[in-house]
């Protein structure tokens, strides 16, 4: 249902990720899902994270797993990522 809601609706999504008080209590499969949900809902909510540090729990999650989705949803978010870094350093110069 998160998921759907990123996509849908991506301001509710990121509200309702970001209630969650400790995610690093989660288990490490739900917690990396957290990482993954949250850089897509800030990603919709053309918000760019200062750092690619959930993102990175994401995929060397999903990276060890068979589920070829979410490892391929991190990987594109990573991708989207280190492209807004990269275009954020290149305004700077």
């Amino acid at each position: 249902q998160r998921a759907f809601c990123s996509c849908e609706r991506p301001d509710s999504a990121l509200l309702l990720l970001d209630s969650i008080a400790h995610p690093e209590n989660l288990s490490q499969e739900q917690n990396a899902l957290w990482c993954l949900l949250l850089t897509q809902a800030q990603d919709k909510n053309i918000i760019t994270p200062t750092s690619d540090s959930l993102i990175n729990v994401a995929v060397d999650y999903f990276e060890k797993t068979d589920n070829m989705e979410r490892k391929a949803q991190a990987y594109y978010c990573q991708g989207r990522l280190i492209c807004c870094f990269l275009i954020k350093r290149l305004s700077v110069i």
